[in-house]
């Protein structure tokens, strides 16, 4: 069933997508109309071959495997046809969608997945106050986290990928106690989780290697399409220049699909890899050392140059918290 955690060792497949505000219902139940009745899918307003293709794939119904298949989709930049990224596993499930929509639909073999790690020893040793784009893990997985927040209540903490952990789970920065995994719900349609108790968190977020090695969080803003933003995973680290390639994709697997989904290119670069989850999405400032955030990584492909994450504004919404602007 696609709301349980698929945990495999290296490239981790977690069972769902990512999210953005106002899509719960349409997002959730696969198979249901997405472009009818109340708050319609935002990849609704696109173009008729793109909304055509869009419901073809949310049917699950064009091969005997669509809902075991994996899939990246979203818009191409012209409006004329949905963009479908499998593996090799799903090469035929592939071809099938493409025989049904024709013209409507482009492939490409790219293997999407989750960046869920199990490797340590990058930016490991994050001490309280916390940042964001910090090694933590339990057991043996490890992610990274995303930015300082308010939680409900008031308190602060930090948020990571919903797909590396569980709710009480307690988590680890090199010898430092983080603090514990809690809100997690409505998985696979968020994937994201909040983190709390463990000491003070400011808000700052690791850009090493590149200068200056850390920013101050100013601000928050959902990215536009075409814009230039940075990414910062414990392992891959502060890569800047990546293009957000569409602000309505979506993800696809095991049957669990959701929208709304941030795609970031940055081809022939290394932008994402294996325990990035969680990482900031985030725009540097004009001048100084400063930073906005716009999103949190899920996911990416196994080259490295892609990444697909959730707006900041549904962390926000769906976890109840606020983007931490000062110290």
């Amino acid at each position: 069933m696609y709301a349980t955690k698929l945990r495999l060792a290296g490239l981790s497949v977690g069972v769902a997508a990512l999210v953005g505000a106002g899509t719960v219902a349409s997002a959730d139940v696969p198979g249901g109309p997405a472009c009818a009745g109340p708050g319609p899918d935002p990849i609704c307003a696109e173009p008729a071959a793109v909304r055509e293709a869009y419901e073809v794939v949310r049917a699950l119904a064009w091969h005997p495997r669509a809902r075991q298949a994996t899939l990246l989709g979203y818009p191409a930049r012209d409006g004329a046809s949905l963009r479908v990224a499998f593996g090799p596993a799903d090469r035929d499930v592939a071809r099938a969608l493409k025989e049904r929509l024709g013209r409507r639909v482009s492939l490409e073999e790219k293997a999407p997945a989750r960046l869920k790690g199990s490797l340590t020893g990058a930016r490991a040793g994050d001490a309280s106050p916390h940042w964001g784009g910090a090694e933590i893990q339990v057991a043996t997985t490890t992610c990274t986290s995303g930015f300082t927040v308010l939680l409900p209540g008031g308190a602060r903490g930090s948020v990571s990928a919903g797909h590396c952990f569980d709710d009480g789970d307690g988590l680890a920065s090199g010898p430092h106690y983080f603090g514990t995994a809690q809100g997690e719900n409505g998985y696979p349609a968020f994937d994201m989780i909040a983190v709390a108790g463990g000491g003070a968190y400011t808000n700052k977020i690791y850009t090493d290697p590149g200068s200056p090695i850390s920013r101050t969080v100013t601000g928050k803003a959902d990215p536009a399409l075409g814009a230039s933003v940075c990414t910062s995973g414990r392992l891959t680290k502060a890569k800047c220049g990546g293009v957000v390639t569409s602000t309505v994709g979506f993800y696809l697997q095991g049957g669990g699909m959701t929208t709304n989904l941030l795609v970031i290119s940055k081809p022939g670069s290394l932008i994402g890899q294996i325990g990035d989850s969680g990482g900031p999405v985030y725009t540097p400032s004009a001048s100084g050392s400063g930073a906005t955030i716009n999103g949190m990584i899920i996911g990416g492909y196994p080259a490295g140059d892609t990444v697909f994450a959730h707006k900041v504004s549904t962390v926000e919404s769906h976890l109840g918290v606020t983007v931490a602007t000062t110290p």
